[in-house]
């Protein structure tokens, strides 16, 4: 496919989505690393606030761990994409598409098999 027609094989493109990319994975890897050290409150996963989680977890440390790791995954997709985007822009930008779409559903999927894990 010919990405100059659609305007994707400029550098300022590629340039502005390996840092768009990579700007959204940041707050990613603090939580997630943030989230193994904690050992009082658990991890909460997006809305869901800990205060709602304390009488339900009953191995803290263990859903933390988990937790974290999977905030630093979600991470490591959105740096993989940036870099992808170098190359590729197109796919990137469909990869975008489905990890703040489709992707925040198996992020949930996941979520609920921690949390019954640990629950």
């Amino acid at each position: 496919m010919e990405f100059v027609l659609i305007g994707l094989d400029n550098w300022v493109v590629k340039l502005g989505l390996l840092f768009c990319c990579f700007l959204s994975a940041f707050p990613f890897f603090i939580i997630g690393y943030y989230g193994k050290q904690k050992e009082d409150e658990p991890v909460a996963f997006w809305a869901n606030g800990e205060n709602n989680l304390k009488p339900i977890v009953k191995d803290l440390k263990g859903y933390n761990q988990e937790m974290g790791k999977l905030y630093e995954d979600t991470a490591l997709t959105f740096m993989i994409l940036g870099l992808i985007s170098l190359i590729i822009p197109l796919v990137t930008l469909i990869g975008i598409v489905f990890a703040c779409t489709a992707g925040i559903f198996v992020l949930y999927i996941i979520y609920k098999k921690i949390l019954k894990k640990y629950s």
